[in-house]
């Protein structure tokens, strides 16, 4: 990958109807546990009705994506400025890029659009249990390699990423590359670029304070965000930062971060990660 862009900027959308509708559930689930009551949306039913392609950014979404804009704006990343300029063609995804930069045109790529989540995802969450028990056991047992109901897996999400950087590869060589997508696609992203183990993408993707919330910036870049100079041979071996722009609760601080490129484990780090699994006979 040593002619990949020198920049790779990934934004999320902008709060979605569905994610206040996701939001919504998981209160309810707590109310639940804890003897009480919470009054479901009433327009749960239609956004959950209507594909996940359709769905548009809410009031807080729209102002979001504009202050989002603004910030790539302040940091030298307005994306009129990058050469490549590619957005998911969800409405979503769509509504964000318009309102990052009103100059830019934008390019919409299919490869980035959000995981299908198949009729699981489309099913609102207190019947998933006992409409999709084997859904519900796959994610249990691992969450990466788990499929929908009729949908995808991070880890086949991961391939339509490969794709894409393939062709920012022999199309934007040495050139800046921006993208407006969605936090699955995001995660798939770090798993190719960072060069993950299934279960560390696990480990990360359990924890909190990782969250990619909307119109978080990814950000890789092969020069020395330091100004040494350097430049990485890929975007594997260079630096990577996540800004969360909107309520400033960056993973890592929003520090850049190195990182390792290709890696060869030792066999005792190979046993390292078996040995996490018990056997069984």
């Amino acid at each position: 990958m040593s002619s990949l862009p020198l920049d790779l900027v990934l934004v999320r959308h902008g709060q979605s109807e569905a994610n206040v509708v996701q939001k919504r559930e998981k209160e309810i689930d707590a109310a639940v546990a804890n003897g009480e009551s919470v009054e479901p949306l009433p327009e749960a039913v239609a956004i959950f009705s209507r594909h996940d392609s359709q769905q548009r950014l809410t009031g807080a979404g729209r102002d979001q994506a504009a202050s989002a804009g603004a910030w790539l704006a302040e940091n030298a990343l307005r994306p009129g400025d990058f050469t490549g300029r590619f957005v998911s063609p969800y409405n979503r995804t769509l509504e964000t890029a318009a309102l990052l930069d009103p100059d830019a045109t934008w390019t919409p790529d299919a490869r980035l659009v959000e995981r299908d989540w198949g009729e699981y995802g489309s099913t609102p969450a207190p019947n998933r249990k006992n409409l999709y028990p084997g859904t519900e056991r796959m994610r249990e047992a691992n969450a990466f390699f788990a499929r929908m109901a009729g949908g995808e897996s991070v880890f086949d999400t991961s391939f339509r990423v490969r794709e894409f950087l393939g062709m920012c590869a022999r199309e934007y060589s040495d050139e800046r590359v921006i993208a407006v997508a969605h936090g699955e696609v995001m995660w798939a992203t770090r798993f190719v670029l960072e060069r993950l183990m299934p279960h560390e993408w696990e480990a990360l993707d359990e924890q909190e304070d990782q969250r990619i919330a909307n119109c978080c910036v990814l950000h890789y870049t092969r020069v020395d965000p330091e100004g040494s100079g350097e430049v990485a041979g890929s975007l594997s071996s260079g630096w990577r930062r996540i800004i969360d722009p909107i309520d400033g609760k960056s993973p890592y601080g929003g520090e850049w971060h190195r990182l390792p490129g290709k890696r060869s484990l030792t066999a005792a780090e190979l046993m390292a990660v078996v040995e996490a699994s018990q056997p069984l006979l």
